[in-house]
């Protein structure tokens, strides 16, 4: 039996901007550890996003379907990734989407858009069809009846031409610290913000009994 709950895709960037990235979330989902000298700031701000780790959402987490193990996860995503090209991400920016505070492109390209619709429909024989218990639990969090077709059909609604490519790196702050939260994530990501990125890389990543999500397999695109 596998020690994951779940399984996703996600870009999880490597190097010094991943490990600062996983210095300023506390948790580390390529090493599967918490980073031993996190940046000081209120444990509330990344509350949320610090079990995902630093990373971007590609295929949301998802539960096998039946039939479906954990070899066969790694088998298609690696045959996933063999014939999948490499897509620019560009340079980032800070933004504030619905109080809560991430890393965006400046200009989303057409070739990460179609990365993500690829990747959303290539693996989706690997994903246990949503259940009931599932969608109650995501109206709580407000769902337009588009958004919940969305949802019942790919296991998350915000695909395809609702995909918006973030890192997340807070919770929903309240107003009177944004100001200080926008400071502080601009200095602490001032080195890579204008860097041409590239997302040449994906990982397969497992939710483990705790909740935390950590690496199982990498591979390049093409």
């Amino acid at each position: 039996m596998t020690e994951f709950l779940r399984y996703a895709v996600y870009y999880l960037p490597d190097g010094t901007f991943g490990q600062v990235g996983a210095h300023w979330l506390g948790w580390d989902a390529h090493m599967g550890t918490a980073p031993t000298s996190p940046v000081p700031r209120p444990a509330a701000w990344i509350e949320t996003p610090q079990p995902y780790g630093f990373h971007a959402t590609i295929k949301a987490p998802f539960y096998l379907a039946n039939g479906i193990d954990h070899d066969d996860a790694i088998d298609s995503f690696h045959r996933f990734c063999e014939k999948t090209c490499a897509a620019p991400l560009g340079p980032l920016r800070v933004a504030k989407i619905d109080n809560f505070f991430a890393l965006v492109p400046k200009a989303q390209s057409a070739a990460l858009s179609a990365l993500e619709e690829f990747v959303v429909r290539d693996l989706d024989h690997l994903r246990a069809p949503v259940t009931a218990a599932d969608l109650e639990r995501r109206r709580q969090k407000g769902l337009q009846p588009a958004d919940e077709a969305r949802f019942m059909e790919w296991g998350y609604p915000y695909v395809f031409d609702h995909f918006r490519f973030h890192i997340t790196l807070t919770g929903k702050i309240p107003s009177d610290e944004q100001t200080q939260v926008m400071d502080l994530i601009n200095d602490q990501f001032s080195d890579f913000l204008a860097q041409d990125h590239m997302i040449t890389r994906l990982c397969l990543v497992g939710q483990k009994p705790d909740g935390k999500f950590v690496r199982i397999h990498y591979a390049d695109l093409q």
